[in-house]
C-alpha cells in the first residue's frame, strides 16, 4: 500500500449502517485500505417543502430539515474494539437546494441542531 500524507475520505451513505452489520463492514473497508470514513446524510428541497398545503388560516407545521449527527459512538467503540489503529470516522451532511430561500430554512434549522451535535460529540 501507498504512503501518503492528504486529506481524503470515503463517503459512505449512513444507511450502509443503519443494521447490525457494523463489524462486517467495518472490517471490509478497513481491510480495503481506508483509514478514513466520513458517514454522509443527504437532504434536499423536497425535504424542506412541506407534503400538503394547509387551508387558509391554518398554521403550517414547522419542518425538521436538519437530521439529527448519525450517532457514531457504537462504530467507535468497534474500532477501539478491533483495534484498528488510525481509523477515522467523520459525519458529513450533503444539502442539495435549489432555492436561497430553502438554504435560509436550513441555516436557521441547523442552528438548533448545533446543541444536539455537542452533545452527541
Amino acid at each position: 500500500m501507498l504512503n501518503s500524507r492528504p486529506f481524503y475520505d470515503l463517503c459512505i451513505q449512513d444507511s450502509y449502517f443503519n443494521k447490525d452489520n457494523f463489524q462486517k463492514n467495518l472490517k471490509a473497508l478497513y481491510n480495503y485500505g481506508y483509514k478514513t470514513i466520513a458517514i454522509n446524510q443527504s437532504i434536499d428541497d423536497s425535504d424542506v417543502e412541506p407534503k400538503k398545503k394547509k387551508k387558509k388560516g391554518e398554521p403550517r407545521e414547522p419542518q425538521d430539515a436538519v437530521p439529527v449527527p448519525f450517532d457514531l459512538t457504537k462504530i467507535e467503540e468497534l474500532v477501539n474494539k478491533l483495534e484498528f489503529g488510525g481509523f477515522t470516522i467523520l459525519n458529513r451532511l450533503t444539502v442539495s437546494f435549489a432555492s436561497l430561500d430553502t438554504l435560509y430554512k436550513i441555516v436557521q434549522n441547523g442552528s438548533e441542531k448545533k446543541k444536539v451535535f455537542r452533545r452527541l460529540r
